[in-house]
């Protein structure tokens, strides 16, 4: 059994669509954030049998210029950005099946990093720079990957993240998106209640985008489901194994 794990609802949805008729993979939503991913596979893993691999997937922003929305990444190298003053590396493997226009990112999993939130984004940056010089790719951010990749490396369980980008620093997404995400994630209530009230205001003061948000939804959720489509009938891990020749530089 292969675990596609997604965080919300439109992406699980999507993602049980596309493999509704493949057996061997089993869709698993998590919930938004590190801890919630987290909680959410600590409690299935008690009642269900390990599968062979666990797969990240679902929404991504782009924190790099010329990252396109709809295009599709993966990684082998995952930073757990928890701070501003240092990250650690995650490792992720490259599943067999993937077809040449999935492209290679460096990505960075944080409870709190948006794209909109420049100043975070720029200390992460000079903390990469420091501490891993030798990264040249692209880099993308997403909330949930690190738990996962961790998680697995407990178990002894193949991993690998497979995202499609929403966004990007040309095609930001309005800030009430950024602070919805980070109510969704956040593990205290009192916390959860100010977040979801200052998202509604923020939505309440820009309602059109709000509207235009809902259209790019319908939108991203349906090249989400076809993606992955394609990447099914490109033999998605048909043999389970880990593409050796498809390295990040």
């Amino acid at each position: 059994m292969i675990w596609i794990c997604a965080a919300t609802g439109t992406e699980a949805a999507a993602c049980r669509r596309a493999f509704a008729t493949h057996e061997q993979f089993e869709v698993v939503q998590t919930g938004v954030g590190l801890e919630r991913a987290s909680r959410t596979l600590r409690e299935k893993i008690k009642t269900d049998k390990k599968p062979s691999w666990i797969i990240s997937t679902g929404f991504a922003g782009a924190l790099d210029p010329g990252l396109l929305p709809m295009s599709w990444i993966t990684t082998q190298k995952i930073f757990l950005a928890e701070n501003t003053r240092e990250v650690r590396v995650l490792q992720s493997q490259i599943p067999q099946g993937l077809t040449a226009d999935v492209l290679k990112c460096g990505l960075i999993s944080s409870p709190e990093l948006t794209i909109q939130d420049g100043s975070s984004a720029a200390a992460y940056r000079k903390i990469l720079a420091r501490q891993y010089p030798q990264i040249r790719v692209p880099l993308v951010v997403d909330m949930e990957s690190a738990a996962l990749a961790d998680f697995a490396e407990e178990n002894e369980i193949a991993f690998a993240v497979v995202r499609m980008i929403t966004d990007s620093p040309e095609k930001p997404l309005p800030q009430f998106v950024s602070t919805v995400a980070s109510a969704m994630a956040a593990s205290s209530k009192r916390k959860k209640v100010r977040l979801f009230a200052r998202g509604a205001k923020e939505i309440a003061t820009n309602l059109g985008s709000a509207t235009r948000l809902a259209r790019m939804g319908l939108q991203w959720s349906k090249n989400f489901e076809e993606g992955w489509r394609k990447l099914i009938l490109n033999g998605f891990l048909v043999s389970g194994g880990v593409d050796d020749d498809f390295k990040l530089p």
